[in-house]
């Protein structure tokens, strides 16, 4: 089953997640962008090298290049075929921060 990837906008109608994609390089932006494919293809039956469940619904699309971790947030609305990107990281840290994960989930309430 395919999948749409929609992303969450402000009400002001700024996109977070494709400001971060656009701030990246060609080569990182072209290995994000195969993950995107990949988890649009799937969903969330890929393995746990690319996707973590975070809790309440939370996803985690966990690309990496030259070193560099990124992390994106999602949800996945099944029954409209449809994952929504939330946040965007740079991963810096060992341990994904609170406030990110805090970022995401009230940003899926919004959409919710």
């Amino acid at each position: 089953m395919a999948y749409v990837i929609d992303y969450y906008a402000t009400d002001r109608g700024d996109e977070p997640v494709r400001e971060f994609l656009a701030a990246l390089n060609k080569k990182e932006w072209a290995k994000c962008d195969a993950y995107f494919a990949i988890l649009a293809e799937r969903g969330n039956t890929l393995p746990a090298n690319y996707i973590k469940h975070i809790e309440q619904g939370l996803w985690e699309l966990r690309p990496e290049f030259g070193g560099t971790e990124f992390r994106f947030f999602y949800f996945a609305v099944i029954d409209d075929n449809r994952i929504v990107m939330l946040h965007a990281i740079k991963k810096k840290t060992q341990k994904t921060l609170r406030k990110d994960i805090e970022l995401a989930l009230k940003r899926k309430k919004e959409c919710e």
